[in-house]
């Protein structure tokens, strides 16, 4: 863990996320020494090109992607609870077909009617 004091001339934001982007990544993969116990010196980090846009502009980047990471976030928590309520569908549906509640074989069956019924309306079909 390292600790930075920026200038007047870098947000804080800015810094940590270019440090932790995939050209800085990429970069420093490069330096590491220590097969067992990889490490960084803080001359490696230091030596790291940042390309530094205005200070307006650092901090328009910066909102863009904590923006961007918000939503990822919400999208991540909607699939896991997606993923979640599956789980639950699938073990209700097996516990249903176990005791007898549901006949699988002609489960996959049902609503055929229904089915056809709907695409015979949408042709306009007679």
């Amino acid at each position: 863990m390292m600790m930075f004091r920026v200038n007047k001339k870098v947000e804080p934001s800015f810094l940590a996320w270019t440090l932790n982007g995939a050209f800085a990544y990429h970069y420093l993969k490069q330096s590491v020494a220590g097969a067992t116990s990889p490490h960084l010196n803080i001359s490696d980090i230091r030596n790291v090109p940042v390309l530094l846009p205005s200070l307006s502009e650092q901090a328009e980047i910066v909102g863009e992607i904590q923006r961007r990471f918000e939503i990822k976030e919400h999208l991540v928590g909607t699939v896991s609870g997606t993923i979640t309520r599956l789980r639950e569908y699938r073990s209700a549906l097996i516990t249903a077909a176990v005791t007898g509640q549901i006949d699988p074989a002609t489960h996959a069956r049902a609503g055929t009617t229904d089915r056809q019924l709907d695409a015979l309306q949408s042709t306009g079909a007679p």
